[in-house]
């Protein structure tokens, strides 16, 4: 009688704690991949954890091999991830200034109109006109930020000092919602600031009821913390 696993040692070294589909950490066996009768052996890349329902999904084939194949392969060192995730990002974003001047050239070189640049394209008239305006407030490669992303770009094109905006995004780490958030800020007037401020004030305290009313370890945290930062707040001195 033939066996379906050769090396049980391998097979058991192999079965995770949970799902590899869906988390679960119930009803778990092991599945070969590619079977055994195909040819598929027991190394950990053709050996997946999976329970009953995700294993019913494989042989129903609403799972496909190539995802189990993903799913089964141990992930590369963390330093990895973050160096494909910053090179991901950075082709994204030179992929952009691409299409950016792209739209330059239609818009001065051909004098096309943005609604027809839009048409042509396949996009709506804002975004050609947000594309044409960070390209032309950043046209060359060295006055560009290649450390923030196009989108940071996009909102300082948007304001009468973009490099200025570029610049405090810099100093000041902001992501592009900071910046975003900061550029409608400096365009309020005393009054609507303050109860720009003041809305914020409020949900903040509506989030800390909410959080302290649950009370436990996430409740003495924010508790702790609070207090660290009233107590930072009153060792600062006010200024005249």
């Amino acid at each position: 009688m033939s066996h379906r696993t050769v090396d049980p040692s391998a097979v058991s070294a192999a079965r995770k704690t949970f799902c590899q589909i869906c988390g679960r950490t119930q009803g778990l066996h092991n599945h070969h991949i590619i079977y055994r009768s195909h040819g598929g052996g027991d190394d950990p890349n053709n050996l997946i954890t999976l329970c009953f329902e995700c294993h019913d999904k494989v042989h129903r084939r609403v799972i496909s091999i190539d995802q189990l194949k993903l799913l089964a392969k141990e992930p590369p060192p963390f330093d990895a991830v973050v160096q494909a995730y910053c090179e991901g990002r950075e082709q994204e974003d030179s992929g952009k200034w691409l299409q950016a001047s792209a739209m330059v050239i239609c818009k001065h070189g051909y004098n096309w109109s943005n609604r027809r640049i839009a048409s042509e394209l396949g996009l709506s008239s804002s975004a050609v006109r947000d594309m044409v305006r960070t390209f032309l407030a950043f046209p060359e490669e060295s006055m560009r930020a290649k450390d923030l992303s196009f989108t940071h770009h996009r909102y300082a094109a948007m304001t009468d000092d973009p490099e200025w905006w570029l610049e405090q995004s810099i100093i000041n780490s902001w992501s592009s919602r900071q910046l975003h958030e900061q550029i409608k800020r400096s365009k309020m007037s005393r009054e609507a600031e303050k109860d720009y401020l003041l809305g914020k004030a409020e949900k903040a305290l509506r989030l800390v009821s909410e959080v302290l009313a649950e009370g436990g370890e996430p409740a003495n945290w924010l508790q702790n913390e609070l207090e660290k930062l009233l107590f930072q707040t009153a060792a600062v001195p006010l200024t005249a």
